[in-house]
This record gives structure tokens, sequence and C-alpha cells, in this order.
């Protein structure tokens, strides 16, 4: 929670699906893949919110595995949107995006 929000998201399709299951967190304290899936009309969409939900982790998947990989899935998604931000000229100063970027570095996922 607070660790990661769909503005992170650079790509409108993930943003979207982020969105829908960050919003079904935060209204009932649990996501379900069914719920989600459904807000999605078109084929294409509906692939994607299916394949966001069956990936297979071919990983370990122990509690301090699962702390860093989510860690650095976190600290890349955040770190793709400064660039981002960087690109479009958002109005966020150069010298705040570095320190953005270094608190990036402090980050740790905690499960």
């Amino acid at each position: 929670k607070d660790v990661i929000s769909e503005e992170d998201f650079t790509a409108d399709s993930i943003r979207e699906v982020a969105a829908a299951i960050f919003e079904q967190y935060r209204n009932t304290g649990q996501v379900s893949p069914a719920a989600v899936l459904s807000r999605f009309e078109d084929a294409e969409s509906q692939e994607q919110v299916s394949a966001v939900f069956t990936k297979e982790l071919d990983f370990d998947t122990t509690p301090s595995v699962l702390e860093k990989a989510l860690t650095d899935i976190v600290a890349r998604i955040k770190m793709d949107n400064l660039d981002k931000l960087l690109r479009e000229n958002s109005g966020i100063s150069a010298i705040e995006l570095a320190r953005r970027k270094n608190d990036l570095k402090k980050l740790k996922v905690r499960i």
C-alpha cells in the first residue's frame, strides 16, 4: 500500500488494468480477477488482463525472494515513469527527478 499507484505506470493499457486492481482493493480489501476482467469489453484487453493474473512465477517464491522481486519491479516501473516525466517536460525540475531517482535506491517492498 502506498508504494505504487496507477499513475506510476507509463503504458495506458497497463495503467488502466492497475487502476482497476487498485480501485477494487481499496473498495473491498481484496482483488477478484473475474471482477477486474469484467471491466474490459474487448477481447484484446481481456487477454492482457488475464495474462496479469495467470502468469506463472518461474523463480523461488519464498518471502525474501518475492520482496526482492517486487522491489525490483516497483523500482523499474517508477524509474520508467520518472524518465517519461523528464522526456515530456512535465514541469518537475531535473533536480527533483534526480532526488526521486535517488530515493528509489532506498525502496524496499515488504510483504
